[in-house]
Formats: structure tokens, C-alpha cells, sequence
């Protein structure tokens, strides 16, 4: 079996775990820049193989670490003619404004 722990939008750290000899690609996101990816197999430091957007664990591996950067930005989107701004971390939403009324489901941007 395979276990995969993510601290996505905290951190960009994956965890994965293997319980048998089997073969692992982990598909990175897009702004992930494959010099920004450091890679832990087995508790040593190892040089991160990728292949159009993957990242190859290795096959006898039983625990491999990913860490990168978490890409942050804020966009200006429009729904239903409505000006929102968002804050990202990583791919995940992490805040919005103008929040919504009854049940905000991000807190509002910082300077909004």
C-alpha cells in the first residue's frame, strides 16, 4: 500500500509512505520549479527525478519527503458580476473579500 500525508496550504511538505517494492510518480504542481524541490528518501537527501511534471520515488523507497515553496498570490476574480479578491497558497483559496454573508467560507484578505 501506499500513504501519502499533506500539509497543504500550510506547508509544501508531502510524506509518502510504501509498504512494498512498487513504482511511485507524484505529480507536482505547475509552479512547483523542479530546482525548488527537495527531495528525502529514506532519511538521506536525493536528487529529485523528474519526468514532465512527476517526480519518480524510488522503487525500493519506503519513505520519501518532498518539501518546495508555496506559491502565494492574489488574483481579482468576477462571479455573477460581483468583484471577489483572493488570496492563494499554493492552489488552495486561504482568503476572500468581500466575504460572504451568511457563511464566510474564508476569512476576508488582509488590507481589504
Amino acid at each position: 500500500g501506499l500513504r501519502v500525508h499533506s500539509e497543504l496550504s500550510r506547508e509544501g511538505r508531502l510524506e509518502i509512505e510504501k509498504e512494498s517494492d512498487v513504482n511511485a510518480l507524484v505529480r507536482l504542481p505547475s509552479w512547483v520549479a523542479p530546482d525548488d524541490l527537495a527531495v528525502e528518501v529514506d532519511g538521506e537527501m536525493s536528487e529529485a527525478n523528474v519526468f514532465n511534471s512527476f517526480l519518480a520515488v524510488p522503487r525500493r523507497a519506503r519513505k520519501a519527503v518532498l518539501t518546495f515553496s508555496l506559491r502565494e498570490k492574489r488574483t481579482i476574480e468576477w462571479i455573477d458580476y460581483e468583484k471577489y479578491t483572493i488570496d492563494w497558497r499554493g492552489d488552495q483559496i486561504v482568503a476572500m473579500s468581500p466575504p460572504g454573508e451568511h457563511r464566510p467560507l474564508f476569512p476576508p484578505c488582509p488590507g481589504e
